[in-house]
């Protein structure tokens, strides 16, 4: 049902420069002309791989990350997540935005046939890769929004290395994985949103680069480590193979 995943970086007017050149910087990749009615656009191209990462500003609230689904048929796979429990918000002419059953709001678009995932970006034992999506859903919900994402993608659904994550099992040519993380019961009410996780050969060092180009460390945890983006959105640096994606050993 999917043959490619797009993640967007989302954030408002007053930080967009400054996101785009410190995502840039991050990945190691060139941005395109900006497109859109109002040029709102641009994505980030890297070398001998095809587009994955993609940078929108948002006209109102403080921006975030949001996942788009490349599909072959747009309108027969909107109607299958709807009788998987998904809501649809818009129909943008080729474009469906919905929202799961535990509140994240993604896209459906047309699949055109990428299939060549980028590298890991910098020197070796200090490289880095946006490789994984973390969705952040409500205790209450986590049972059946994992249920859902297994079923919406066909990926095996299987449990983390801690008790409040389950992963997806990506195919190969995919670019992101998905990782499903239990919120805690101050978040019950709270409807899904997502993050984006980079593999780091070595987190210290890839925390104190992102350091220097205007991101600020949040909290460090075993092995990973919030970090907050110029605009102030929060990602994770992980303790994962940029190769694998695989976590690094205990």
């Amino acid at each position: 049902m999917i043959g490619w995943t797009t993640a967007f970086v989302d954030r408002p007017a007053d930080s967009f420069a400054s996101v785009r050149t410190f995502w840039q910087r991050v990945t190691g990749t060139a941005m395109s002309e900006v497109r859109g009615e109002r040029g709102e656009f641009s994505t980030f191209l890297a070398t001998g791989a095809d587009a994955c990462l993609r940078l929108q500003r948002v006209e109102h609230g403080p921006g975030g990350t949001h996942l788009d689904l490349h599909v072959d048929d747009v309108g027969a796979s909107a109607a299958a997540v709807e009788r998987l429990g998904a809501t649809r918000v818009a129909d943008l002419g080729g474009v469906v935005v919905v929202r799961s059953p535990g509140g994240l709001t993604f896209c459906l678009v047309a699949h055109h046939g990428a299939s060549t995932r980028p590298r890991p970006v910098g020197r070796p034992g200090a490289r880095t890769i946006v490789d994984q999506v973390c969705i952040d859903i409500a205790p209450d919900r986590f049972d059946a929004e994992s249920d859902f994402w297994a079923a919406v993608t066909g990926w095996e659904l299987t449990e983390g290395r801690e008790t409040e994550y389950r992963l997806l099992e990506r195919p190969p040519s995919m670019p992101f994985r998905l990782l499903l993380q239990r919120r805690g019961d101050r978040d019950r009410w709270r409807d899904a949103g997502c993050h984006l996780d980079l593999a780091c050969d070595d987190i210290e060092l890839a925390a104190r680069a992102h350091a220097e180009l205007g991101a600020a460390v949040v909290e460090r945890f075993s092995w990973w480590t919030v970090m907050a983006d110029p605009a102030g959105v929060r990602y994770c640096l992980t303790a994962r193979s940029p190769d694998t994606g695989l976590p690094a050993p205990l």
